[in-house]
């Protein structure tokens, strides 16, 4: 049996779950469950049917497609409070993208007809759904923009601009490898590398560590990236 009791911490701070009560909490926690993955684990792959809706208990994982030069092109990097697998919801079909575990992760599933069942009941869900949605739809669109007709060291700078505003520090934490990162950004590992160190012989930022990137001087940076444009 499963405790679902457990499951109050997950649902309740999901931000798609935010405006239900305790008691339509537990009505939904009834058709959820539980799966734990580890590192390197898929959670879905190209080619298969996707059947459910992933929320991110706890972990990381990575959402990337192949492209045809056969490297990996990271779309997505999802973590607690995130979800995938929404495009279930509207039709059923193949998709052409991996969900990868890249750190012990624990998911919280959800079919694709019980998650009907509760948009229809809890109209409020469908609306931070879609509102959800089209901010992932805008984050793409920007990136994809940003990848076309941007300079690698400028898409390096708003990435770590970004996190720094994101996680309120100065001493940025990579949720990833530099290799991913390197994918989501639309480089490779070597010229990731490249930039990094230019930009600590500028003593702009430090890598005290190899997750850890501290940013020196935020108003050069900034300076240094629109003297790039």
């Amino acid at each position: 049996m499963i405790d679902f009791t457990k499951y109050n911490h997950c649902i309740s701070t999901m931000p798609l779950f935010q405006g239900l009560s305790l008691n339509e909490i537990q009505c939904v926690q009834n058709d959820i469950t539980e799966q734990a993955f580890s590192t390197g684990q898929f959670i879905y792959q190209a080619e298969e049917i996707l059947q459910s809706l992933y929320l991110i208990q706890e972990g990381r994982v990575k959402v990337y497609r192949i492209g045809s030069s056969g490297k990996e092109q990271i779309i997505r990097i999802l973590e607690q409070g995130d979800f995938v697998g929404e495009l279930a919801l509207f039709e059923e079909q193949h998709y052409e993208f991996f969900i990868e575990a890249i750190l012990p992760t624990k998911v919280c599933t959800i079919h694709k007809e019980d998650f009907k069942r509760i948009l229809l009941l809890h109209p409020q869900i469908a609306l931070e759904l879609l509102s959800e949605m089209a901010r992932r739809l805008n984050s793409t669109e920007r990136l994809t923009a940003e990848i076309t007709t941007e300079s690698v060291e400028t898409r390096l700078i708003k990435y770590l601009l970004g996190e720094n505003i994101k996680q309120k520090t100065i001493q940025i934490k990579l949720g990833t490898t530099k290799k991913e990162l390197a994918s989501y950004l639309g480089m490779t590992p070597e010229t990731l590398s490249r930039y990094l160190t230019k930009l600590t012989k500028n003593r702009l930022i430090r890598q005290p560590h190899p997750n850890i990137i501290e940013l020196i001087n935020i108003d050069q940076l900034k300076d240094s990236m629109i003297n790039l444009k």
